[in-house]
């Protein structure tokens, strides 16, 4: 009997010991956590010219990842769908927006090239 409780308790060890170094080296997610895909999972990603390709969509027509993104440029729906005025970032040149201005450009498809230029 007590041959089989220290078994027990060997295996219970030893299988805690594995979970941890699962969940530890990033093998693993604990059972009650959910992972929610990167912003970018859900973001279209234009060909050629962005700013073309953008203006296809109305606010509605954006996902929730991409209006995120372009709420990270001063967009929202008022002013995306024309009933309020552009945000400060469309006169911006690319060197002149913030790290944070310039990443959620970037994942909307945007280079410097494209930003200048349109």
């Amino acid at each position: 009997m007590r041959t089989m409780s220290r078994l027990s308790s060997l295996i219970y060890l030893s299988t805690m010991l594995f979970l941890a170094a699962m969940l530890l080296f990033g093998c693993a997610s604990p059972p009650s956590a959910t992972q929610s895909p990167p912003a970018t999972a859900n973001v279209r990603q234009p060909t050629g010219n962005p700013e073309v390709f953008w203006n296809k969509f109305s606010w509605s027509d954006l996902t929730t990842a991409e209006q995120e993104l372009w709420g990270m440029l001063g967009w929202n729906k008022d002013s995306w769908d024309g009933k309020a005025l552009a945000p400060s970032t469309e006169d911006t040149e690319w060197g002149e927006l913030t790290s944070e201005e310039r990443t959620a450009a970037e994942q909307l498809g945007y280079s410097r090239f494209y930003w200048d230029n349109n």
